[in-house]
C-alpha cells in the first residue's frame, strides 16, 4: 500500500516519460519492494524519477539501492549509456532478474537465458540425484515436487516457445533419468497418464505449457484483463475474436510474428479442434457470423437462448420463442442441427 503511493506518484508526473505503447503510456510495475521503471527518455527522466525516490524516501525510509539496481538500454549508443551511467550511478547490464525472470534488451533471448539455464542446473541436480539410492517411483516423484514447479512458474510467466522439439529433448531426459539409461520398459505416454487410468501420472511438460498458454488465451476471450490486451494488441488490425474464431492470424501475419501472441496462437489453434460443441465460446458473436447464411439477421445469441433442458435432455426452444430473434427458421435450424447435432436428440 505504501509504495503504491509512490508508483501513483510516478505515473502523473508528466516530467517522467514513460513507453507509449498505443494510447498508453507504461512507466512502472511494482511487486512489494521490487520497482521496474519503463523510461523513454532517459536522460530527462531519470533525473525526475531518481528525485522522486529520494522524496519519497524522507518521509517513507525507503532508499534506492544503487548498487543493486541495473539499467538495460534500448537504441542507446555507448557513447549515451556511458554518460547516464556516470552522471547517475547506474550501472547497465545486458540482463537483469526481475522477480524470478530474465529480462533483456531483446526478446529472442527470453529462451535462452531462463528456459535452457533452467534446464541446465535441472540436469545437473538430475546428475547428483542418480547417484543417490532412489526408487523407480521415487525418481518420478522427484520430477513432480523439484523439476514441475521450477517449469511451470516459466510456463505460466513467459510462454514463448515454438514448436515440439525442446519438449521431446525434455523429454528424453526425465525418460533416461526414470529408467537410469536403460531401455525404458513403459511408454512415455502410459507413464504421464492418470492414475485412475492406469498411469502413473509423470509430469507431461508439454501439456502443462499448453495449460499455462490457454490462461494467457482466456484474457483474449474474457476480454476483461483491458490493460493487458492493450499491450499485446497495440498493433492488432482485427478484434482479438476474429483472430480466435475467424482465423484472422493468416490475413495479419505480423500476429502471429509477436514474441508472445505467437507461440499462444499456435497452441490455440491446436487445441481449439478438441473444445467440446457444448462450449459457450462456440457461439461468440464471430463464430455466429462464419456459420450465417443468406437472409439471416446477424445474432448474437447463446445457448440459454437456444436450448432448453427437459427430463429427456437438451432440446431445441420451440419456434414460438424463437421467431422473433430470427427471420428465417428453417434456414436457421438446419444450420444450428448441423453443427450441433451431437447436442441435440434424435427426435429433433
Amino acid at each position: 500500500m505504501a509504495l503504491e503511493i509512490l508508483a501513483n506518484k510516478i505515473r502523473s508526473k508528466p516530467e517522467i516519460q514513460g513507453i507509449k505503447i498505443g494510447s498508453k503510456e507504461y512507466k512502472l510495475k511494482a511487486y512489494a519492494d521490487d520497482l521496474i521503471l519503463t523510461l523513454g527518455e532517459p536522460q530527462g527522466s531519470i533525473a525526475k524519477a531518481l528525485e522522486t525516490l529520494e522524496e519519497y524516501g524522507k518521509l517513507s525510509g525507503f532508499k534506492l539501492n544503487k548498487s543493486k539496481t541495473k539499467m538495460l538500454t534500448k537504441n542507446l549508443d555507448n557513447e549515451a549509456k556511458g554518460k547516464i551511467e556516470r552522471q547517475y550511478g547506474i550501472k547497465s547490464a545486458k540482463k537483469a532478474k526481475y522477480l524470478g525472470i530474465w529480462v533483456t534488451s531483446k526478446n529472442i533471448n527470453l529462451i535462452e537465458d531462463n528456459y535452457t539455464a533452467t534446464w541446465n542446473k535441472i540436469k545437473k541436480d538430475l546428475d547428483v540425484w542418480n547417484r543417490v539410492n532412489l526408487s523407480w517411483l521415487g525418481r518420478m516423484e522427484a520430477i513432480k515436487m523439484n523439476i514441475l514447479p521450477k517449469m511451470l512458474f516459466l510456463f505460466q510467466n513467459i510462454p514463448v516457445i515454438r514448436g515440439p522439439k525442446i519438449f521431446k529433448d525434455w523429454q528424453k531426459t526425465l525418460s533416461r533419468f526414470i529408467w537410469q539409461g536403460r531401455r525404458p520398459r513403459i511408454r512415455f505416454k502410459l507413464l504421464t497418464d492418470r492414475k485412475e487410468r492406469g498411469g502413473l501420472a509423470v509430469p507431461n511438460l508439454k501439456l502443462y505449457y499448453e495449460a499455462a498458454c490457454l490462461c494467457w488465451v482466456k484474457d483474449w476471450i474474457t476480454l476483461e484483463n483491458t490493460d493487458l490486451l492493450d499491450l499485446e494488441g497495440a498493433d492488432n488490425r482485427f478484434g482479438w475474436h476474429a483472430y480466435l474464431w475467424s482465423n484472422k492470424g493468416k490475413v495479419h501475419r505480423g500476429f502471429t510474428n509477436h514474441i508472445i501472441r505467437g507461440p499462444l496462437y499456435e497452441v490455440w489453434e491446436k487445441n481449439k479442434k478438441l473444445l467440446e460443441w457444448k462450449t459457450p465460446w462456440w457461439l461468440s458473436p464471430t463464430d455466429i457470423l462464419s456459420i450465417k447464411k443468406t437472409n439471416m439477421e446477424e445474432q448474437r445469441l447463446t445457448y440459454e437462448d437456444l436450448l432448453v433442458r427437459s427430463q429427456e435432455g437438451w432440446k431445441l426452444r420451440p419456434y414460438e420463442e424463437l421467431k422473433e430473434k430470427l427471420r428465417s427458421w428453417l434456414q436457421y435450424q438446419n444450420t444450428v442441427l448441423s453443427r450441433f447435432s451431437p447436442l441435440m436428440l434424435p427426435d429433433i
